[in-house]
């Protein structure tokens, strides 16, 4: 696998990324056709890459998945669900529902899943900024992180991931009606969540991932051992 820098003059930005949430990402997609890439702009990726001294620092010795996908994406997606619960709670307190004679506030079916939510989000949140910790502390100490570690670091942003798309759905669904609005920001929370729930290293396939690393075999997703 071979890494390259190329100037964004010689490639073009392509107008891709109309999706149904995470809109103001513009994640776009790029082709470089016929762009001469000289050698000192070229670089290994795997089997190995050799660093050297430049790259004597804890920062680089971190793994790729805890400094793009443990730190970059699960929060967003924690973010986005924690939204959701405020904006459900707001809601719960002043909509009375059609036929009913009390607020969603009242009802246990909206209480049982506002409980669940938070359930979801907190215990997601604490078990990734933990395995986030654990395995910062043991790179500042100048220990090398064992590929089950880096293994630890996707699994615990996937399940962050993957936990807050469930935390919200459940906020949706218990908005009723109101949610389906594009005015109400329940329903940008939920789009959001569908795009961020698919992100290829953090979808539900992930869990597969790391457990293909825990049982010995070779990861499907090959960047969980840098």
């Amino acid at each position: 696998m071979i890494g390259a820098h190329m100037p964004s003059k010689d490639c073009e930005v392509i107008d891709t990324w109309h999706t149904l949430g995470m809109q103001s990402t513009d994640s776009g997609d790029v082709a470089a056709n016929d762009v001469f890439v000289p050698s000192h702009l070229v670089y290994p990726l795997a089997p190995e890459f050799q660093a050297n001294d430049h790259f004597s620092g804890p920062l680089f010795q971190y793994a790729a998945i805890g400094a793009s996908i443990a730190s970059l994406i699960a929060p967003v997606a924690l973010a986005v669900a924690r939204n959701a619960i405020q904006e459900l709670k707001a809601l719960a307190e002043k909509k009375v529902p059609f036929g009913s004679m009390s607020s969603l506030s009242m009802k246990g079916s909206v209480q049982r899943k506002i409980g669940i939510a938070e359930a979801l989000v907190q215990s997601s949140r604490i078990y990734l900024y933990q395995t986030i910790e654990d395995t910062w502390k043991k790179v500042k100490s100048g220990e090398k992180l064992k590929i089950s570690e880096k293994a630890d670091l996707l699994l615990a942003s996937t399940h962050a991931n993957q936990s807050c798309f469930q935390a919200v759905d459940l906020m949706y669904s218990a908005a009723g009606t109101s949610g389906i609005y594009t005015k109400n920001k329940m329903a940008n929370y939920f789009a959001d969540a569908q795009v961020i729930r698919q992100h290829g290293f953090a979808n539900d396939s992930r869990y597969e991932t790391a457990a293909q690393v825990y049982l010995g075999l070779p990861p499907d997703l090959p960047v969980v051992a840098f």
